[in-house]
């Protein structure tokens, strides 16, 4: 008996539908429908580009509109099967515009009344314009302790980019982002990277209506070892004394440089000059200027350093200088010569009581006359090399000896 009721209850209920659906669709046929959300399409969009305009707002816009008729035309109405088109080949200037649009949609939709809730669909025209813009480099981890760099270089300087005007005035710059794991310690050369547009308050410009000629730059980055090196003077041994004879200092004693890793590596030091302590008379006070090998370069901008040099330990004495010889001269056919310069004074150094135990014999003086040939009598001079013989911690002081000779006639034969 209970499944009978069940039975009895399912057949009304179909029944009861069946009836419903026959008076809804045949002996109540008017209605109307309101629907929401309707997407909006555009047509002839390409006929803005001859014209230097561009579709920049509208794309997201939906319509409401009210459809009267038959209840059965209305069924298979909604957002998804109906759409607004608005044809834009007849825009001709920029600016916001409202803008009429026609419904398409299934078949049904041409037997029903509409009434356009939302009239106009409002649209946004800008005009396609050109822009440069330049390249920065974001470096987030630097370069490693004890390296700098030089700004960044790319290939190319600039982008052009092409698009909407309004928005190409919030581009400010184009930005390349390079982070490795670790702080960079040599030069990047030639690297493709790609960029992101900014704002002037560092802003990423998200637009799918700019476009620029490059997708990718190529960047180098110029890195350089950057190091202290010590101001030098370098000495050679002579005139009786050594660099243990010396005491000097330089200001400032260091400059601060930056070159290639490999060229810094072992250059430890900086030479102002070479000094040779056989021509060192004395102290000596003097700037020099502060040369730097190709390629490196002074951070400090220190072009001189003043150099003080002190003598220690070291005695000096004149002696008259006899022992005088003369090498390689050729005298021409029929003439000899007299040795003017004799004796010669000679300023000898080194530790005191060595000094005072050197005798005159010890001391020679050669000058040598190969240089350049005789061809006359007259007067030659020729610089005078001293040696001090027996005595390895004395020397000569170079003053510039000179030895001069008298070219003459041999005198003719009685």
């Amino acid at each position: 008996m209970k499944r009978s009721n069940i039975l009895i209850a399912v057949l009304s209920l179909v029944l009861a539908c069946g009836l419903w659906g026959y008076v809804v669709l045949y002996r109540n046929p008017e209605g109307d429908k309101e629907v929401a959300g309707i997407p909006v399409e555009f047509i002839n969009e390409p006929a803005l580009s001859p014209r230097s305009l561009i579709l920049t707002g509208g794309r997201d816009a939906t319509v409401r509109v009210r459809f009267t008729g038959r209840v059965q035309n209305l069924v298979n109405i909604n957002k998804e099967t109906v759409k607004a088109v608005v044809d834009l080949k007849n825009v001709a200037n920029a600016g916001e515009r409202p803008m009429e649009y026609e419904l398409q949609g299934p078949p049904e939709l041409v037997n029903l009344d509409v009434n356009r809730v939302d009239p106009l669909v409002t649209v946004t025209i800008d005009t396609v314009t050109h822009k440069y813009v330049a390249l920065r480099l974001d470096l987030p981890g630097g370069v490693s302790e004890g390296y700098m760099r030089d700004p960044a270089v790319f290939e190319p300087s600039q982008i052009q980019i092409t698009g909407p005007t309004k928005e190409l005035d919030t581009v400010y710059e184009a930005v390349a982002r390079y982070a490795p794991a670790e702080p960079i310690a040599r030069s990047v050369t030639d690297l493709p990277i790609n960029y992101v547009l900014q704002t002037e308050s560092g802003q990423v410009v998200q637009s799918d209506h700019i476009t620029a000629d490059y997708e990718e730059v190529r960047l180098s980055i110029p890195v350089y070892m950057v190091k202290a090196v010590k101001l030098v003077i370098d000495f050679l041994d002579g005139g009786g004394i050594t660099n243990k004879n010396i005491i000097y200092s330089v200001t400032p004693d260091e400059v601060r440089i930056s070159g290639d890793p490999g060229e810094l590596a072992g250059l430890n030091t900086l030479s102002l000059t070479q000094i040779d302590l056989a021509s060192l008379q004395g102290d000596l006070d003097e700037i020099y200027k502060v040369w730097l090998p190709d390629g490196v370069r002074n951070l400090d901008g220190v072009d001189t350093a003043e150099a003080s040099v002190r003598i220690t330990g070291a005695a000096t004495r004149d002696i008259e200088a006899t022992n005088i010889t003369i090498r390689g001269l050729v005298l021409p056919e029929g003439t000899t010569y007299n040795l003017l310069t004799r004796p010669v004074t000679v300023t000898v150094r080194g530790p005191e009581e060595d000094v005072a135990r050197v005798d005159p014999v010890n001391v020679r003086v050669t000058a040598d006359f190969s240089g350049e040939a005789i061809t006359s009598t007259g007067r030659y001079t020729r610089p005078g090399a001293v040696l001090v013989d027996n005595f390895d911690t004395v020397g000569a002081i170079d003053k510039g000896y000179e030895v001069t000779i008298d070219v003459i006639p041999l005198e003719a034969p009685p």
